[in-house]
């Protein structure tokens, strides 16, 4: 190709310094700061040019750098907090809630669903404190779901623009009473306000079926929900003429801090290994449960046994692995755990009897519930003694078997008697073929007693007076009792209301003749199709309903 003359490369740079822009660029000259592509050298003259007549070019700005503090935010109390408290109300605030928020001449229903409303708009709820709020509230006969009928008012600006603050609050929340329950507390209502009745049942009934909380910092955490609750009501006197219960539901509250921890724990580790012992050996529910497969079996990494091998006891071998790993209890250490069980609280026949050699056996067993009525610790801190035994293994892979030593623990005692439990509605015996009487049953079993022994401090801690169990009860030829299969450990003020029985409740309405024969199994008798008596029973009541 022919190279350019003279005249086009000065054609060229004339239209260059009239602000042409040039596409030949030096690619070995460093970039400007603040720029972010390369200017031609006519650019700059021009530039430059502009400046020396007067003409002020604008700078581009430097995007400034966010600087870290260095300290976060404050978190915002969640109102929950172990000391916390309310703040002062105002004067304004007090002359509100007194002449109009709580005034006597509101209904109680209006009232006590004002304060939760209230209460709930501060305090900060997690998921979890949520769940067990909501709960107690519908036991109480509070609807903790979204309001009917609100017309989206909640997403509507215009609307909340002509709202006072407290109207907001009102449509926004989620707790109401509905109008069945607004007469509650009167002559002629059928719902009674019992503010120590329902924490009881609550934390006594609902609470351990519910939520299935493992340490004591969450059992009393979510007790101290209830108790941060009524504080509330009483600070706000919200309705004075209910406040001798809401401090008895408060003293609840208190109880229930040591004892649901208690109860748990005694659910986790019981029934201890003398019980243990005496139900592997005498056709109990622990017996043919012992199973070791050595530090390399499969029970070595996923089943640490709470009976051969309890991690809990600081007097095992650390060494004796072999022991560590495994599940349920061998029959030579139940025997050494049973026989120096009736050597230390045994009666003299009792002991003679098993030193000879006697057989021992069951000779009745009984699906029992019984009431804690006294806790005795062990007589003396005799030291326990210390007993040598085999373990037998049962798989070819198993570590192979060493003698090991033992502690056994001491032995305490608890004293019982028998308690039934009451259920909202009597249970069903129609099938029994013979007409049931359950206050029978608890005459009848009026005069029995119950002495259980019980490992000391291991479970005997978490035993006390008027704790209620539902466990198989043992009693052997030689007088001797025993429990397995413990099935429940409920707390002392242990208590069940037919308010249990409402959740997911729908009041009955008439049914037609059409929805009734849809219904599958309605109107068919034993003739079928509807041809046998059932089905003109229905038919008829179908009629009298339309």
């Amino acid at each position: 190709m022919d190279s350019p003359s003279e005249s086009e490369v000065h054609t060229a740079a004339a239209a260059t310094s009239a602000g042409g822009q040039s596409f030949i660029v030096d690619v070995n000259r460093p970039l400007e700061e603040g720029f972010t592509s390369y200017q031609t050298p006519a650019a700059e003259a021009e530039a430059d040019e502009d400046t020396a007549v007067g003409v002020q070019t604008t700078p581009k700005k430097k995007k400034k750098k966010s600087k870290s503090k260095g300290k976060s935010k404050a978190i915002p109390p969640s109102g929950f907090e172990e000391n916390y408290a309310d703040a002062p109300i105002t004067p304004a605030e007090y002359a509100e809630e007194v002449n109009s928020l709580y005034h006597p001449s509101r209904s109680f229903a209006d009232r006590i669903e004002t304060c939760i409303q209230r209460y709930r708009a501060r305090r900060r709820f997690d998921p979890e404190r949520k769940d067990v709020f909501d709960k107690y509230l519908s036991l109480g006969g509070v609807d903790t779901g979204p309001k009917q009928f609100s017309g989206g008012i909640a997403t509507d600006k215009r609307a909340l623009d002509d709202m006072a603050a407290d109207q907001i609050a009102t449509f926004a929340a989620t707790d109401a009473i509905s109008a069945d329950k607004q007469n509650s507390g009167k002559d002629d209502s059928v719902w009674a306000v019992d503010f120590e009745g329902v924490a009881k049942c609550f934390l006594s009934s609902r609470f351990p079926a519910y939520f299935d909380f493992d340490t004591p910092e969450q059992i009393r955490s979510s007790v101290h929900i209830l108790r941060n609750f009524l504080n509330y009501v009483l600070y706000h006197h919200a309705c004075p003429e209910y406040e001798d219960q809401v401090r008895a539901a408060r003293a609840v509250c208190d109880r229930a801090d040591h004892e649901l921890v208690a109860t748990k724990a005694f659910s986790v580790h019981g029934p201890g290994d003398f019980n243990v012992a005496c139900s592997t050996l005498f056709g109990g529910h622990h017996q043919g449960m012992y199973y070791t497969g050595g530090v390399n079996g499969w029970a070595g990494n996923t089943l640490r046994g709470r009976h051969d091998g309890d991690e809990d006891d600081d007097d095992d071998d650390d060494d004796d692995e072999h022991a560590r790993f495994c599940i349920g209890m061998s029959d030579a250490r139940a025997t050494a755990v049973f026989q120096a069980g009736v050597a230390a609280l045994g009666t003299p026949a009792q002991q003679q009897h098993v030193a000879s050699r006697q057989a021992v056996h069951v000779v009745s067993t009984v699906a029992a519930a019984f009431e804690i009525t006294a806790v005795i610790p062990p007589p003396s801190p005799a030291p326990s003694p210390v007993i040598d035994h085999e373990p037998a293994t049962t798989t070819d892979h198993a570590a192979p078997p060493k003698k090991t030593k033992k502690k056994i623990k001491a032995l305490g005692k608890i004293l019982a008697r028998p308690w039934q439990r009451r259920y909202p509605v009597p249970e069903d015996h129609s099938d029994d073929g013979a007409e049931h009487n359950d206050d029978q049953d608890a005459d009848d079993a009026s005069d029995a007693s119950y002495e259980f022994w019980i490992e000391h401090p291991a479970l005997l801690q978490h035993c006390f007076p008027g704790m209620k169990m539902e466990a198989t009860v043992h009693r052997l030829n030689i007088g001797l009792v025993f429990f397995d299969a413990v099935t429940a450990a409920l707390c002392s003020f242990y208590t069940n209301l037919p308010n249990e029985l409402m959740p997911g409740w729908r009041k009955p309405v008439p049914v037609s003749a059409e929805a009734a024969d849809a219904m599958p199994g309605e109107g068919e008798g034993e003739g079928g199709d509807g041809e046998g008596e059932g089905g003109g029973e229905a038919e008829a009541e179908a009629e009298a309903i339309d």
